[in-house]
């Protein structure tokens, strides 16, 4: 590796991926260096970028990496992925030598996983280095047919980890010779490439994703239906048909009592660095308490799934494209019925019109076994997302905070209408009643008389046609007690009347700060 320190890269092989360093090999053999690019080439801190895996299945116990550059964990770092999910990162040390990191992927077994190199600093180590991914499963292809001869030569295969979960291929055609899009002109000068690849970022052995499948070109939008997919949580978890919570109040799944004891709270506070586990009904998934326990796969067998893709455009100068459209390789949402049950195989059939959006659930069985059943969506959610993954409120100092819905105009400009929820993390919410009320008494009493952290909210957004964003507000609630922890809220955005949208764009939480540092302790909340 370059290095403005002199430091060596610790490099393995012929390259490692780096935003520093400007040296790549021929186009035409990779192990032979550009001579355009001689040694000592560098591009510095200021070029960012963001590189993704396709999804694999976790099939190991470990993953390890060599990383080196910058060591700012929220702007240049490796992340982890598990089904559409980020569970760990790590960075560098601010140095170029390149040590080896580690994932344990012990909690994932046979779940989806993506890898993510981020840079989006141009200060000073604003770049990164990675190199020489190891996985303790053997991840190897291997040769489908042919000998190593020229006449008969041989073909190779990934390895089949998932059979029959199935996979969306995109094609695009642009100008023979440059990247241009091929319109108006004689298609015999053009030529048809791939695109991208697209896969469930959970998917799992016999899902059929791809079975059904329908483009709006124009809103650079497809829906995918995966019909044999299970019924998931928010965190992608299989939810219980059982009751929310055991007799003495703890989570079914979990055993955990909710609110979740504030001692646990270093699970929360090391975002980004938190890991998540199936959790039963609620937003609790973050927490790595236990593995997961499958009492419930039948009655989430085969409900299906309809996963929205999005388009990254083109970029153009003077009518030239400098750079190529593409598609992310794991989708943008992921959507299921309110009612789901087993078999009902929601995303048999697909349909996009503008912005509006039909499933088909051939299995469903609300007029009588299988008589199958349409769903209607207004597609517009793909264009929105929470703007932050985690709003910060300060108790004392904001009676409130403001939530914003980001829409990207390039997608939908017309009017959006979305449904918003708060859950409770580590926070306690009350009612509307309770937190009134309790706005009426003495600010130091309010703790002795559990008037929780904050108002549960629920209602819709409306984003007016051609504009940018909308806002919902959460109540906060000030107690003059001194709390030990932050308090954590769970966000969500739904289609008003559906479930929870799952996908990191719908993710994000409230973290209540304290000022109240020299003040008695406060009376532990719990759920009224």
């Amino acid at each position: 590796g370059i290095s403005t320190h002199h430091e060596g890269s610790n490099i393995s092989g012929f390259y490692y991926i780096g935003s520093y360093e400007l040296r790549p090999g021929l186009s035409t053999d990779y192990t032979i260096p550009d001579p355009t690019y001689p040694q000592g080439n560098i591009r510095g801190d200021e070029p960012q970028g963001t590189m993704i895996s396709q999804v694999f299945n976790i099939y190991g116990t470990l993953i390890s990496f060599l990383i080196g550059g910058g060591c700012d964990m929220y702007l240049v770092y490796v992340s982890l992925i598990i089904d559409g999910y980020e569970v760990s990162r790590t960075t560098g040390k601010c140095t170029e030598f390149m040590e080896r990191h580690y994932f344990d992927v012990t909690p994932y077994y046979g779940k989806g996983a993506q890898i993510k190199i981020v840079d989006v600093s141009s200060s000073n180590w604003g770049h990164i280095s990675v190199d020489d991914f190891k996985f303790n499963w053997n991840v190897d292809g291997s040769v489908v047919n042919g000998t190593s001869d020229t006449t008969n030569r041989p073909v190779y295969g990934g390895m089949v980890e998932t059979p029959q979960s199935g996979a969306v291929y995109v094609f695009r055609r642009h100008v023979i010779g440059n990247d241009n899009f091929c319109t108006g002109m004689d298609h015999t000068n053009c030529i048809w490439e791939e695109e991208s690849k697209l896969t469930a970022s959970d998917k799992r052995a016999y899902d059929n994703f791809g079975s059904s499948i329908d483009v709006n070109d124009e809103a650079g939008i497809i829906v995918v239906g995966s019909p044999n997919a299970a019924l998931t949580g928010f965190y992608k978890e299989r939810p219980t048909i059982y009751p929310y919570q055991n007799s003495d109040g703890t989570d079914f799944i979990t055993g955990v009592s909710i609110p979740i004891d504030m001692k646990r709270f270093d699970l929360f506070q090391n975002n980004p660095t938190y890991s998540f586990q199936p959790s039963g009904i609620k937003a609790m998934s973050i927490l790595n308490i236990i593995e997961e326990i499958d009492i419930n796969e039948k009655p989430n067998e085969k409900v299906g799934a309809a996963y929205i893709y999005r388009r990254i455009p083109a970029e153009e100068a003077l009518g030239i494209v400098t750079a190529k459209p593409h598609w992310t390789f794991a989708e943008y949402t992921k959507l299921q019925p309110p009612d789901a049950f087993a078999m009902d195989k929601f995303g048999s059939g697909v349909a996009l019109s503008d912005n509006l959006l039909v499933v088909g659930a051939a299995g469903q069985d609300g007029y009588q076994p299988d008589a199958g059943a349409v769903y209607y969506y207004d597609a517009v959610f793909a264009s929105i997302a929470f703007g932050k993954s985690v709003y910060t409120a300060i108790e004392g100092t904001n009676s409130f905070i403001v939530i914003d819905i980001v829409r990207d105009l390039a997608i939908y400009t017309g009017e959006v209408i979305v449904e918003y929820a708060t859950t409770d993390l580590s926070a306690v919410g009350v009612d509307a009643d309770k937190f009134t009320n309790c706005l009426k008494l003495p600010t130091n009493a309010r703790s002795g008389a559990l008037c929780g952290h904050y108002q549960q909210t629920t209602g819709i957004v409306r984003i007016p046609p051609d504009t940018t964003s909308g806002v919902f507000t959460v109540n906060i609630m000030n107690d003059l007690c001194r709390q030990k922890f932050f308090r954590y809220v769970q966000l969500t955005l739904s289609v008003p009347g559906s479930a929870s949208l799952q996908g990191e764009a719908y993710t994000a939480k409230i973290r209540i700060d304290d000022d109240d540092f020299l003040l008695a302790a406060c009376q532990e909340q719990v759920r009224g």
